[in-house]
């Protein structure tokens, strides 16, 4: 599941991030999870700033994840939806 910052951030305006396939930290790393959900924003910290972009992962070790500013996660992101596109079937 995801959150409507992360959509807004990775996804193009319109298009559904529903059954899209998404990795974390690196790109052989894409299609490790599906998109299954979308959740609203919640702010965790100071209420004046943006919500982050969150990925919450099914995996107790991982548990909900999102990075800090300027961390290049979406960049990272947008990469590995790209490699998974790339080696659809």
């Amino acid at each position: 599941m995801v959150n409507q910052a992360f959509v807004k951030k990775l996804f193009k305006p319109g298009e559904n991030p529903l059954g899209m396939h998404i990795g974390l930290v690196d790109i052989k790393n894409s299609g490790d999870f599906e998109v299954v959900g979308i959740v609203e924003d919640t702010k965790y910290q100071n209420a004046r700033d943006e919500p982050d972009a969150i990925v919450f992962c099914p995996n107790a070790a991982i548990g909900a994840y999102w990075p800090a500013k300027g961390s290049g996660f979406i960049p990272l992101c947008r990469a590995v939806r790209a490699a998974h596109a790339g080696h659809a079937a």
